[in-house]
């Protein structure tokens, strides 16, 4: 049953056939609009309960970044011997930093702070949300610098990337501190 609920010069306002809840098959409400024009219109604010949208274009709400969300870098505090061939004499030294929880790793790079540098043997990610690095030799000391993002807020333990420092120069200030 369709039923005419108002009318205007300009507009129709329609009920789309009412269906029992038992029969899933129909659509309760139909809004149709002219082309340019929004289907619907309130006066109001206020929060409906099981009508607002947490999909967009199929992507969960959760996955996107709040406002509030921010970068900061975080680096290594330690570094660890390798003896790769068991004789008793470190072969390699390595470093590790990780994002805390509630953010996640965005990029991350190796800078060699020793007297000696050693060749960098490795520097990638280590599971889903770290970074390591393993360096030729123990008189270098590696030092792992990632960056993190908390879509929610602050990332803890971390320096502020500030919006002066786009995340590009940052990205490229990683990547020539871990080519020099």
């Amino acid at each position: 049953m369709t039923e005419v609920v108002g009318a205007t010069s300009a507009y129709a306002f329609t009920v789309a056939e009412c269906v029992p809840e038992a029969d899933t098959k129909g659509t309760p409400l139909a809004l149709n609009a002219k082309p340019g024009t929004a289907p619907l219109k309130v006066n109001s604010g206020v929060k409906v309960g099981n009508l607002n949208a947490d999909r967009v274009d199929g992507v969960d709400s959760t996955a996107f970044a709040l406002a509030g969300g921010q970068f900061a870098t975080i680096s290594s505090s330690s570094n660890v011997l390798v003896d790769w061939d068991n004789d008793s004499v470190n072969d390699a030294s390595g470093a590790f930093a990780s994002c805390p929880k509630g953010s996640f790793l965005v990029s991350g790079g190796v800078v060699q702070e020793g007297t000696t540098p050693g060749l960098v043997l490795g520097s990638a990610p280590i599971g889903s949300n770290g970074w390591g690095s393993i360096t030729a030799g123990t008189a270098s000391d590696p030092v792992v610098y990632i960056i993190c993002h908390n879509p929610r807020g602050a990332v803890t333990g971390g320096k502020a990337v500030t919006a002066k420092v786009s995340a590009s120069k940052t990205l490229a200030a990683l990547n020539t501190l871990t080519h020099r």
